[in-house]
């Protein structure tokens, strides 16, 4: 060995130290601020996962007694954890957390597979950091860092069968597999990845009937309990509405074609920018990995990333929360494509170094954000007019004013109120933007809500007068809240409120009055 290729394998041995060091410190501030955060109030998707997950592990039927567009594992899973950490924000938070530290558990295994225990470290944190993007609602409990633990166990079982083709192994990946799907739909496009790593591998492997065969039993294992599921609540019919008919009609379309494009430049253009330093030298990275070419076993990883980028278009909604898939295969294809030669080792962890620092840097730079408890600012921008402090503000107040039979009902969207307030909505409909639908079944849905509120007349209504709450357009039947409205001015008298306008609470025992003819705001009423 030559002085001068000494003098760089020393040079290489104290970088990767460096390198070890930072990334650590980029994978433990990261978990710092969702601590931090985790008492940001609940957006309506949380509520909606967190409400329902309750239900179903309080003994409710899926699809009977409430009703999502989600396979039923999303409730139970969460209800598992939620019974431990709370079915609130805080709660919903540490849910994530926990799903999160899995995901970097095994992005960190996966790349171990390929390179040094450093790199895959290094490749952890770039995911955790990536997970925590605002405009991904990283910080928030989204059903995406639930399917991303969930596939990455999967491919690790699957990668695991290239060295050790064991039943076990094959029947993990499977099981896990099963798990993603049956949390959310759309990742049912991701069993190309796990043919591919199948095919990929070594002949022996391929010509192992056993394999297909055992993956197919681990997958069929929680499919023939969510069966069982059905059939004992008889929920067949209504589960087939709610997890193929309804969301093919979602994902089908309802957003305009202006609508779709303005959905993928603010969130596209946002989520990039938030940590836009980080992000360039992540796709540099995979674009010189790519640029020095690749082995077959690694082709995988672009059909992941690929695909990760497809399942963001179902819809053209283009939310934010969608984004989360990109970010496991990003930092894999970064961190297996890019390092370099043994010879050149010290290049490519010169270069990861120079990317921790950044995300460091980027850290740093927007601390108004990881590290502020308070609803800040960005939280304005990120939501723009949807007031989901006031909610939980004015649903907080009004359990104070609840006597412990008192009934509460929600008109809006935004579920979350519910566990604020600590009580049981009164109707199956608690995601009231769902009732527009013009389906027959939608306009029979309607009618049970206008039947509840007037006969069941609950004693207080938390009513949502802004236009995301509903998400009317002019298509849309607007019967819920025309005539919902209605009945509450003519039967109820308003206790407190907050204007969005000019940001202001009113409570009437505090002497304030209320216009309840104001546009944007939320009222909470009490019956008279």
């Amino acid at each position: 060995m030559s002085k001068e290729q000494a003098k760089f394998d020393l040079l290489g041995g104290i970088l990767e130290k460096v390198l070890f060091i930072l990334a650590f410190s980029v994978l433990a501030t990261t978990s710092i601020s969702r601590l931090i955060l985790r008492h940001i109030p609940l957006n309506r998707d949380e509520g909606t996962y967190l409400y329902l997950a309750k239900q179903a592990t309080s003994g409710m039927r899926p699809y009977i007694d409430f009703y999502e567009m989600k396979p039923p594992v999303l409730f139970y899973l969460t209800g598992v954890f939620g019974a431990l950490f709370g079915f609130d924000e805080a709660g919903g938070r540490m849910i994530t957390l926990i799903f999160v530290t899995i995901s970097a558990l095994f992005v960190f295994l996966i790349v171990k597979y390929y390179a040094s225990n450093t790199l895959s470290l290094a490749a952890s944190a770039i995911y955790a950091f990536f997970s925590l993007n605002l405009f991904c609602l990283g910080f928030s409990f989204e059903i995406e860092h639930l399917v991303n633990a969930l596939l990455l166990a999967s491919l690790y079982f699957v990668l695991k069968t290239r060295d050790r083709p064991t039943l076990l192994n094959f029947a993990l990946s499977g099981l896990f597999f099963s798990l993603a799907v049956l949390t959310k739909q759309t990742s049912i496009i991701f069993i190309l990845v796990h043919v591919t790593i199948w095919f990929t591998g070594t002949a022996t492997a391929r010509k192992n009937w056993k394999s297909p065969a055992i993956f197919i039993v681990g997958a069929l294992v929680p499919a023939i309990l969510v069966s069982l599921l059905f059939t004992i609540h008889g929920s067949w019919e209504d589960a087939y509405f709610w997890l193929v008919t309804y969301p093919s009609s979602y994902t089908g379309g309802g957003i305009s074609e202006e609508n779709r494009y303005q959905n993928l430049n603010y969130f596209f253009g946002n989520i990039t920018k938030f940590q836009l330093a980080s992000f360039l030298l992540t796709g540099l990275a995979l674009a010189i990995g790519l640029l020095r070419g690749m082995s077959k076993n690694k082709v995988w990883i672009l059909i992941y990333l690929a695909l990760s980028l497809l399942s963001i278009f179902p819809g053209y909604r283009f939310y934010g929360q969608y984004w989360q898939l990109i970010w496991p295969p990003l930092a894999l294809a970064a961190f297996i494509l890019f390092p370099m030669p043994n010879q050149k080792k010290w290049i490519g962890t010169t270069f990861f170094v120079l990317l921790m620092l950044t995300i460091l840097f980027d850290l740093n730079r927007q601390k108004g954000y990881y590290f502020n408890e308070k609803y800040s600012e960005a939280y304005n921008v990120l939501y723009y007019q949807n007031p989901f402090d006031a909610i939980k503000t004015l649903s907080l107040y009004a359990k104070k004013q609840m006597n412990s039979g008192d009934k509460f009902l929600v008109m809006g969207s935004e579920p979350q109120a519910y566990l604020y307030a600590q009580k049981q909505a009164p109707t199956k409909h608690i995601f009231m933007s769902m009732l527009a639908n013009q389906s027959p079944v939608f306009k029979n849905f309607t009618q049970e809500v206008l039947t509840s509120l007037k006969n069941d007349s609950p004693e207080y209504v938390l009513f949502n007068i802004f236009p995301f709450s509903w998400s009317f357009t002019a298509k849309e039947d607007q019967t819920i809240y025309n005539q919902s409205i209605k009945m509450v001015y003519e039967k109820y008298t308003p206790i407190a409120s907050y204007q969005m306008d000019n940001n202001k609470y009113s409570f009437v025992g505090e002497g304030d009055a209320i216009s309840i003819y104001q546009s944007n705001q939320v009222i909470l009423f009490k019956l008279r």
